[in-house]
């Protein structure tokens, strides 16, 4: 749908923005609930968290946040989580077993997806050990 242009009239009953329409790019945020997380901004002192945490039965799980003591909270269900979520699933105390800092999303997001690969992996296991 196109966008019409806007008509500016003057006098009652003339309302130039209702003419008015703006359509977001498909790769734009606005409308989205996860948006606000590329929109936080790189606050001295506000880091991103790369982690890895172990339960009783030496699961592991790898992800990323900013506040990391939140997060794992919320893995232990102390906070709300999804039912279906892989630390859910697999009862037990999740311990934070390894973690790595970042200046921004972007980059803690292509550490995650490196230590999540078979190899990162391994990485985590040799780390534990």
């Amino acid at each position: 749908m196109a966008a019409r242009p806007c008509r500016f009239e003057s006098g009652p009953g003339h309302n130039p923005i209702r003419y008015l329409k703006i359509k977001f790019p498909a790769h734009s945020s606005v409308g989205r609930s996860a948006g606000w997380r590329t929109l936080k901004p790189n606050v001295p002192g506000f880091m991103f968290y790369v982690y890895a945490i172990q339960n009783n039965n030496d699961k592991i799980y790898i992800g990323q946040s900013s506040d990391l003591e939140k997060r794992l909270k919320r893995h232990n269900g102390i906070l709300k989580n999804k039912k279906g979520s892989f630390t859910n699933k697999n009862k037990g105390v999740w311990k934070l077993v390894y973690r790595e800092e970042f200046e921004t999303r972007k980059e803690a997001v292509a550490r995650e997806k490196q230590l999540k690969s078979f190899r990162g992996r391994e990485f985590i296991r040799k780390m534990i050990k």
